[in-house]
């Protein structure tokens, strides 16, 4: 077995931002790290097809972007130089959102909009440019193999796709051997099949659908930077616009309980007709569109209980939307990927002999269990109003105490200063959730201080 620091093999499955991530953290304790993928990857910042929700306009929020940076220095520039625009959420954004729009704020949070495929690219150039660093494309990993008598991984079976000739098999041994494989990792299968323990699952639904498209803006542009039609339930259906790196706007139309945005000329701009304001669509009417239509209708909250687990196989770890996949709509998977890979490195750091302690596995777990808390519950609970269920394990008065003060909560929002930079400092991960029960922002939500919120819609209860 390898000595604890810096030396030995890790493997990673899936080269995707959870994986390249992970890569990234265990280069400090190992001497080679093996990244699996079943895709041939891109040179540059193209699309691939394990990613289908790459043509989604994705969010890289506040909270991940910091994480990205203490991950890859310098990574906030090299977005920049490749033509990444900056957008302020309190001056850039016009949002309407629960019935009204919401004010200019001058505090609010700055960040990049760019191309999932942009972001990926960067920090694969960045994880490629380390010579200890070997990528294995169009491989897929079939099984763990395992030391049943040490209950402990040892290494992983791969079948690789050579351009001529056929699939070749072998075995690919390694000290720790980290899932970073997405919502389709095999993770469970693999455990039940060696006769470990597999995680408990936990799924929220709301049933939503995407459909996104690519325009050239009009000669003359709108003030806004970008734009966001925010649903006030029961209603079901938002859009937005977004720029990205290319000068493009990235416009997406979504709908929650099954009320999809159709994928065909016709039905796409009639659906965006039918917003809450008029404004994206009027916005189009004058824009080019330059890509076809691409839905995506993978959106579930879906939460694996490996921090449940009572004795995980050691030399093994699961991270990313493997363990934690929430509904895209929000932004939060690019940062809880970052978010698990700040984790490992803190606990490679706090165990003196590393991924070969005891218990390695179990202590990981914990930790990334506490860290997803917030996203996870941040996902389910703005999911909540278009789902038939109870989320996070509350009894139903909590749920519906929870919906309607998160309701009184966004209204307050469109008016009120600090409970507009409260929202978006929680949803760009910045803060706790707990911030937005400040005895002040709850006495205004409340209406029992100042003007009451008024609620143009009521929510939808469970």
């Amino acid at each position: 077995m390898p000595s604890p620091n810096a030396s030995g093999r890790a493997i990673i499955i899936g080269a995707s931002l959870a994986g390249l991530a992970a890569a990234r953290v265990l280069l400090d304790h190992f001497d080679e790290v093996v990244l699996l993928d079943r895709d041939r990857l891109p040179e540059g910042a193209d699309f691939r097809i394990g990613v289908p929700q790459g043509r989604q306009y994705h969010v890289l929020l506040k909270g991940g972007e910091l994480l990205y940076e203490s991950l890859f220095p310098g990574l906030s520039q090299s977005l920049v130089a490749r033509g990444a625009p900056t957008l302020h959420w309190g001056t850039d954004v016009r949002w309407h959102h629960t019935g009204g729009w919401k004010r200019q704020h001058p505090r609010g949070v700055t960040t990049f909009s760019c191309s999932r495929p942009l972001l990926e690219s960067e920090v694969r150039a960045r994880v490629r440019s380390d010579a200890r660093v070997r990528i294995l494309d169009r491989t897929t990993v079939r099984a763990l193999v395992c030391d049943p008598t040490r209950g402990r991984a040892l290494g992983v079976r791969i079948e690789r796709r050579p351009d001529e000739g056929p699939p070749s098999n072998d075995v690919l041994e390694g000290a720790l051997i980290v899932d970073a494989s997405g919502r389709e990792s095999k993770a469970p299968a693999w455990l039940a099949a060696l006769g470990a323990s597999t995680p408990e699952e936990v799924h929220v639904d709301a049933s939503m659908g995407y459909a996104s498209r690519l325009y050239r803006p009009p000669a003359a542009r709108p003030a806004w930077k970008g734009l966001i039609l925010h649903p006030t339930p029961p209603d079901r259906r938002q859009g937005s616009i977004f720029p990205n790196e290319s000068g493009l706007w990235h416009v997406t139309l979504s709908g929650y309980a099954g009320d999809h945005p159709p994928t065909d000329e016709e039905g796409f701009l009639r659906f965006a007709a039918s917003l809450d304001a008029p404004d994206l669509h009027e916005a189009l009417r004058d824009a080019t569109p330059l890509s076809p239509i691409h839905g995506y209708r993978r959106t579930e909250n879906r939460l694996r209980r490996y921090d449940r687990l009572r004795r995980p196989l050691e030399g093994f770890i699961v991270l990313g939307d493997a363990v934690c996949a929430l509904n895209p709509i929000y932004g939060h998977g690019m940062s809880t990927a970052a978010m698990a890979a700040t984790v490992l490195a803190s606990e490679l750091r706090r165990h003196a002999r590393g991924p070969l302690a005891p218990g390695f596995a179990k202590s990981f777990y914990a930790q990334q269990g506490k860290a997803l808390q917030i996203p996870w519950m941040a996902a389910t609970v703005a999911d909540a109003p278009y789902t038939q269920m109870s989320v996070g394990g509350f009894t139903r008065f909590v749920h519906r105490f929870a919906l309607g003060y998160s309701a009184r909560l966004a209204r307050l929002s469109v008016h009120d200063t600090a409970a507009f930079e409260a929202l978006l400092h929680v949803g760009h991960l910045l803060r706790a959730p707990s911030s937005l029960f400040h005895p002040f922002i709850v006495l205004r939500a409340l209406g029992l201080l100042g003007r009451p919120p008024q609620l143009e819609k009521a929510p939808v209860e469970a």
